[in-house]
């Protein structure tokens, strides 16, 4: 993993919880029985976790940060067909074939060397069709973000820090996958949990110091500087409606985020 979120496991789950829609796309895609093993790949405070365990699927979260798994205990605790372990994405301890798929939510830009990580997955998750779904944003969608006009160096690192669209879909042919499909994901203005770009037609939540906590690019890339000029020229934008312009110019028809999903080759 290349970030520490052991400083933010604790307050973590005040601002991020597992949203609906997103959620009911992450079943479609993954088309198993509800009594199916799954293993979440980085699987923070186990909100989609808990939310998978919650219809009847028999879950495995697995996270290199122990503050992440300490919030999660007690939704591992409320139901038994969740349970936690601490690993590497990169030597997960399972043994080959253990489970039917896998899940990656907005954790694969935290996760290094990536090839490795995908070799390890399709090793530990190739029962059946060995499905695997992927929930992230590419390099090339995260350059286009507004939030470029008020945090250009903080948004650079996050842009550096995601995969390009065509790197990760050859990363996972070379761990075995096939049958890849990408879905672009929209933000809407209903979004239940509060990521990076979840203010995307909600630029105010920006200036809540505890939303920002919550985000990593946030909390550990944005130098303060920057940030504090960010915010206020953001907070005078908000105020004066020149923030719908910002917005606008920022649209495109590529997607914010993407769902990867794949299957193994037998």
């Amino acid at each position: 993993m290349k970030t520490n979120y052991d400083p933010y496991g604790s307050t973590y789950d005040s601002t991020r919880k597992a949203d609906r829609w997103i959620l009911k796309r992450i079943l479609h895609h993954l088309s198993l029985s509800a009594d199916s093993l799954i293993l979440d790949v980085g699987c923070g405070t186990g909100n989609y976790s808990a939310a998978l365990a919650d219809r009847g699927y028999q879950i495995v979260g697995v996270d290199i940060s122990e503050a992440m798994l300490a919030a999660a205990r007690g939704k591992s605790l409320r139901n038994p067909r969740l349970q936690l372990c601490r690993g590497e994405a990169c030597a997960l301890p399972f043994a080959p074939a253990s489970f039917e798929a896998a899940i990656c939510v907005f954790s694969l830009h935290h996760i290094s060397p990536l090839d490795i990580a995908l070799g390890e997955v399709s090793r530990v998750a190739s029962r059946g069709m060995g499905r695997l779904v992927i929930l992230t944003s590419s390099s090339e969608q995260t350059s286009k973000f507004w939030l470029k006009h008020y945090f250009p160096i903080m948004m650079e690192r996050s842009s550096s820090q995601m995969m390009g669209h065509d790197e990760l879909i050859q990363g996972l042919r070379q761990a075995g996958y096939r049958d890849l499909a990408v879905e672009p994901f929209m933000v809407s203005p209903s979004l239940e949990e509060l990521f990076l770009y979840a203010g995307k037609h909600r630029p105010q939540i920006y200036l809540d110091q505890r939303i920002r906590a919550g985000i990593s690019s946030f909390a550990m890339m944005a130098e303060q500087d920057e940030l504090s000029d960010g915010l206020q020229r953001l907070s005078r934008d908000i105020e004066s409606g020149a923030i719908e312009n910002v917005i606008a110019a920022a649209e495109n028809n590529e997607g914010d985020y993407m769902f990867v999903t794949a299957k193994l080759t037998k």
